[in-house]
Order: structure tokens, then sequence, then C-alpha cells
């Protein structure tokens, strides 16, 4: 790795040559990620816009027994809409909080909320530059 920068609009100072660049949504919460090549010209500013192709998924988990929304202990995982050749769903994204935000690449997805013993899933598909909300009804074991 030549530099890092958390700057949504960051200004690099290189050397001429040719680079791999990599822009990422930070966190555990984001699988959205674009990769591109590029060269360097001495003496020359070189702009490059990437696209991330994401979208944005905010989720909140509401129980009747607990009169609305679970404000803590939940453990939400975001996984792979396909199976690979064993049955298993990659995790793609994850959080803890109580109602995240999560930054995904376009595309299907399955969510899954677990609250104690009980576990609930959604089937969701994201979109580029959209905000979905998703609420997931949830009635944990006591």
């Amino acid at each position: 790795m030549v530099k890092h920068e958390y700057d949504p609009q960051p200004l690099f100072k290189l050397k001429a040559g040719k680079y791999h660049l990599r822009a990422k949504h930070d966190g555990n919460d984001s699988n959205a990620v674009t990769e591109a090549d590029i060269e360097i010209k001495a003496g020359q500013l070189a702009e490059q816009t990437v696209d991330l192709n994401s979208g944005y998924l905010r989720v909140m988990t509401v129980a009747a027994n607990a009169g609305g929304a679970l404000k803590s202990d939940l453990d939400y995982q975001v996984l792979s809409a396909e199976k690979d050749l064993e049955g298993n769903q990659q995790r793609v994204a994850f959080s803890y909080d109580p109602q995240p935000l999560f930054k995904l690449k376009a595309g299907r997805y399955q969510l899954r909320a677990k609250h104690g013993a009980a576990t609930a899933t959604a089937d969701i598909e994201i979109q580029a530059g959209k905000l979905q909300e998703q609420t997931i009804n949830l009635n944990p074991q006591e």
C-alpha cells in the first residue's frame, strides 16, 4: 500500500507511475468496494472518479412483547443471497448496533436479525444510490 486516506475526496501526491486504486466504504457494515488501475504522469493532475455501485439499508427490529423497537442485544448479519456448493451463505457485513445503516453493493442479500434465542430473516434487494428501510418483526424467547 502506497497511501491510505479516509477523506471522501482525497488528494494524493504520488510519483509518476502506474497504481492500483481501491475505494471502500469503511467498517464491518459495508461490502461496497471498487478498484481501478490508474496512471500518473509527471507534473500532471490525474482525476479519477470511482463508483461504488452501492446503496444503503437501514434496519429496525421490533417485538410485540417488548413494546416496540429493540434497543440492545441485537446481532445483524447480511448474507449473500446465493449459497456455495455446500449450501452456505457468505457473510458480507454485520453490526451489533440497534438500528444499523449498512452500506452495500447493489444486489440481493438475506438479512438475519438475532435477539437472544429469537432469529428472523428477510430477503432484501439493494439498489445503487437508494436507501432501503427494513423493519424486522421479532418475538424474543424469554
